[in-house]
């Protein structure tokens, strides 16, 4: 296996990704949000396979040479979206199998935004610690062989 594609295995499963091309973009004083999604523009979600005027795509294939080739490899050109799609049709699968399991054997009062599960404030769910749930969450990221990071946040209205 290519160092890169170790390399790019471990970043994202450590939480490390995004994090690092923040600092990499640090100059040009974007947020981590703002490089993330950029990123996700210029490599993953791009219907074309060049680095042209794509200045995120180009550190990308400069830090991750073999992953970007493999990325590309999966936008056929009759197909180009076909990436993307799959992405997206594996988060919602994951999500749905994550809130399926919290409803179910549960019985929390969850819903998902984007890739982020909300627990609401209801007697039901009171009764789990976040870390239960996180664990709920985990054993699904798990059966894909993937293990993210989490993080708590609460939020009082």
């Amino acid at each position: 296996m290519q160092k890169d594609v170790i390399k790019y295995i471990y970043s994202t499963s450590k939480g490390l990704f995004w994090e690092d091309f923040t600092e990499l973009f640090k100059s040009d004083g974007l947020e981590r949000n703002d490089v993330k999604v950029t990123l996700f523009r210029e490599v993953f979600y791009s219907k074309t396979k060049t680095t042209l005027h794509k200045k995120f795509a180009k550190a990308f294939k400069k830090v991750y040479p073999t992953v970007y080739k493999i990325i590309n490899k999966n936008k056929p050109n009759d197909n180009r979206t076909k990436l993307s799609h799959e992405m997206m049709t594996l988060e919602s699968e994951i999500f749905h199998k994550i809130l399926a399991n919290l409803y179910k054997k549960r019985g929390c009062d969850a819903l998902s935004i984007h890739d982020a599960i909300v627990i609401l404030d209801t007697d039901k769910t009171n009764q789990y610690t976040p870390d239960e749930i996180e664990k709920v969450m985990m054993k699904v990221y798990e059966e894909y062989n993937l293990f993210p990071t989490c993080s708590v946040d609460y939020y009082d209205p």
